[in-house]
């Protein structure tokens, strides 16, 4: 009862046409910002979001230039599949599909 009782003494307080005219008012001026802060709070969780990503990529990256410098047998896995490269008496058979 006492829920209902507020309700009407709020609804009878928005009736008044300056209380309506400051409400709208009030949201005239804080809605554009409250949507700007929305949306810039976005753009900063994507760029968050990119920087991870970009620092992962960026370890990996230099993970495999170190494996590179150390690891002999990563060096010519990557030769064989990146360059083509083969070994010295090694027969290369390229197997072309047909049409």
């Amino acid at each position: 009862m006492q829920v209902i009782r507020h309700i009407k003494n709020i609804l009878s307080f928005v009736k008044r046409p300056y209380v309506f005219i400051c409400i709208v008012a009030v949201f005239i001026v804080f809605l554009p910002g409250l949507a700007r802060k929305y949306e810039l709070n976005e753009r900063k969780n994507f760029i968050e979001r990119e920087t991870k990503r970009f620092y992962k990529e960026n370890k990996d990256f230099l993970d495999k230039a170190e494996k590179l410098k150390r690891d002999p047998q990563y060096q010519e896995r990557v030769a064989r599949e990146t360059l083509g490269v083969v070994k010295e008496g090694e027969i290369v058979l390229k197997i072309e599909p047909k049409e």
